[in-house]
């Protein structure tokens, strides 16, 4: 698994020159390769493909790509056949179309991947454990089961989110032409430009239909004004000659009607004043209304009466009874009488009412816009506290993690000079039984040299025996010869 004590791997040109894999590999490729437990040549280039497009697709959705939101869409699919580990869809949750309907003729040109001289080394980490299997592995990954209820809340969004698109050329976004994943997020972007400017709009309703009486209302309101707010009869000099005229010598009169080239000019002046004003979104809520409110005390238009003179009626209301009552040359009290003085003081009553009433109706508007916005401070801080207290919940998991991994490191390291010293020891055992085969093979040598030896002297001796019966006959013989002789 080594070529000169240094890690590699191996890799198809078509990860390279197709689906524009780079070296080295994102943290989201090696945690996928990690969960299969895969080498890179042992994935399928459509299941690359897949992670490919996806990354590309988070990227510009502006989201960190989640291995739980990927294999939320695609489960592992082996082929028993070929030996290679593909990805498919999980049934309804088709995000991608696959690269190539048949991918061929890859698996003859590939690279071998090795790392340089120069730190950081991007295959093993420090200890030498890689950061995914570099060569083919014979127990792939061959189920993984996602619940969407383990995911975190923004993952369970994005996945509603993507569930909602339709189905995706990957081959197209990988590629960059014809169909660019950058279609998506410009999509994306004016959907939330849309729903901004919707929310926008339903904001400004809202406040015009706080603000603002309706048309009915508007219309009685406005003819119970007019009806209240008259002047007594005054000779035409002063300021307020210009804008108000006699009617009768007893008779109250009201603003009169400018000439119809003046009120034109000025009713469109004021159309273009109020429409320049105005945000185009909101022109389709407030065309139809037939009185127009400002809130801060602005220009209030009715029916019937000319924007021109309506402008400001307590100012002319004001100088019109200034002159009618504060002249002191003229000495209009007495020529009112008491009747005439006491229509102006029920005037003056009745349009202080109108007021008090006006004022009391902006300003309790006014009190539930605060009473709302106080409401949605609170709602905000309570927010904003559940948020930090997520956070400090967050925090505190991730040292607990962290905690928890440094002392799995550490018996990890515990385990590893314990191996190295079983190591050792077994080579140690392994030494000795070598020495003791040698020894016994000696042994067994030197016995079977003794046994041959054996042989050997049995045969000697059956000889000797042998030889020594003889000698016996032949002296048993010579003795008989002798005795025979005798």
């Amino acid at each position: 698994s080594l070529t000169e004590g240094r890690p590699f791997f191996y890799l198809y040109d078509t990860l390279h020159s197709k689906l524009g894999i780079r070296l080295p590999f994102s943290h989201f490729e090696q945690a996928v390769l990690q969960g299969l437990n895969v080498a890179p040549t042992q994935l399928h280039p459509n299941g690359w493909a897949y992670v490919r497009a996806f990354e590309l697709l988070c990227e510009d959705l502006g989201k960190a790509p989640s291995l739980g939101v990927f294999f939320w869409f695609y489960t592992v699919k082996k082929t028993e056949k070929v030996g290679w580990t593909s990805l498919c869809s999980r049934p309804k949750r088709k995000l991608f179309q696959p690269f190539l309907a048949s991918y061929k003729k890859f698996k003859t040109q590939f690279f071998k991947v090795t790392p340089g001289d120069v730190d950081p080394n991007l295959l093993v980490d420090r200890v030498g454990r890689p950061f995914f299997p570099l060569f083919w592995t014979h127990q792939p990954a061959v189920s993984i089961t996602v619940n969407l209820d383990d995911l975190d809340s923004w993952e369970k969004v994005f996945a509603k989110e993507l569930s909602e698109l339709p189905l995706l050329p990957s081959a197209k976004i990988i590629k960059g032409d014809d169909y660019s994943s950058n279609v998506l997020r410009e999509l994306k972007r004016k959907a939330a430009e849309r729903a901004e400017k919707a929310k926008q709009s339903a904001t400004f309703a809202e406040l015009i239909a706080v603000v603002e009486p309706s048309s009915q209302q508007a219309t009685i309101e406005a003819d119970s004004d007019t009806a209240s707010l008259v002047v007594m009869k005054e000779t035409a000099h002063g300021p307020a000659g210009d804008e108000a005229e006699v009617t009768g010598n007893s008779s109250p009169l009201r603003f009169d009607e400018p000439a119809p080239d003046v009120q034109a000019t000025q009713e469109a002046q004021e159309v273009q004043e109020v429409e320049e004003e105005r945000p185009p979104k909101r022109r389709a809520i407030e065309e139809p209304a037939t009185v127009r409110t400002e809130v801060e005390g602005g220009p209030q238009k009715s029916p019937g009466v000319p924007s021109s003179l309506t402008r400001g009626p307590s100012l002319l209301l004001g100088q019109a009874v200034d002159q009618g009552l504060g002249s002191l040359e003229n000495n209009k009290v007495k020529e009112l009488g008491v009747a005439g003085t006491c229509k102006i003081v029920q005037q003056h009553a009745a349009y202080a009412l109108i007021f008090a009433r006006a004022a009391e109706k902006e300003f309790g508007k006014l009190e539930s816009h605060c009473r709302s916005y106080e409401k949605r401070a609170s709602k905000f801080e309570s927010d904003f506290l559940n948020a930090s207290k997520a956070c400090v919940e967050a925090e505190v998991k991730i040292n607990s993690y962290r905690s928890a991994t440094t002392s799995l490191e550490e018996d990890l390291q515990r385990t590893i000079a314990k191996n190295k010293d079983l190591a050792a020891a077994n080579y140690e055992l392994d030494t000795v039984v070598g020495y003791a085969n040698s020894r016994v093979d000696v042994l067994q040598r030197e016995n079977k040299d003794l046994g041959s030896s054996l042989q050997s002297l049995r045969e000697e001796l059956a000889s000797a025996e042998s030889s020594l019966k003889q000698a016996s006959e032949d002296v048993q013989s010579r003795d008989e010869t002798i005795r025979l002789l005798k």
